[in-house]
């Protein structure tokens, strides 16, 4: 015959002790602490990681919005907020042209800025583009350039001018331009 199971006063269950023996048990309660302890350090190793990124993720914010800025030396605050490149001023030009009129040319620019748009024109001049032309021009946004154009000519039978859009980079104070037009022409300027 069977004994009657002891039965657990408070919650009507049957002992514990008794279905698995106190040995058994001891190892259960053992077993149910380790789980316990283990998914206490798994929420703190994954709080860390998500902490860490989260950290992350304010810095790279940061640094984008100061990388907007662009940490130029020169800048302008145009009415609506908008901090832009100030490109007026004194620059060395260097050119360097390819094509059937290859070679370097170096000039110095003053430049003139209204808002966002600029010009370049020429203190010393060459056979091409004479002393006191205009001889780069563009528009400016908060990145750099929005537009940036080289003049390379003007067609002698009507007189039409042709300007060359450019490629840029602007070095990270703002102090030196490469302007890259294509197959004909590169230019770096550099602030005095």
């Amino acid at each position: 015959m069977e004994k009657p199971l002891k039965m657990c006063k408070p919650c009507s269950l049957p002992d514990i002790n008794v279905l698995l023996g106190a040995k058994k048990f001891s190892y259960f309660l053992t077993l149910l602490n380790l789980i316990e302890e283990r998914r206490k350090a798994m929420n703190k190793t994954l709080i860390a990681p998500v902490v860490a990124f989260a950290f992350l993720i304010v810095f790279a914010s940061v640094a984008i919005a100061q990388a907007a800025e662009k940490g130029w030396e020169k800048t302008v605050t145009l009415p609506s907020g908008e901090v832009i490149l100030d490109m007026s001023g004194e620059w060395d030009l260097l050119y360097e042209k390819y094509g059937p009129f290859r070679g370097k040319i170096s000039d110095i620019l003053t430049i003139t800025q209204e808002g966002t748009t600029f010009t370049a024109v020429k203190q010393i001049g060459s056979w091409v583009i004479p002393k006191g032309a205009e001889t780069i021009k563009g528009e400016l946004d908060k990145g750099g350039f929005k537009a940036v154009y080289v003049f390379i000519g003007a067609y002698p039978r009507d007189g039409t001018f042709v300007w060359e859009p450019c490629k840029w980079e602007i070095n990270e104070n703002g102090n030196k331009v490469m302007l890259d037009c294509g197959e004909r022409i590169r230019a770096t300027l550099t602030r005095r």
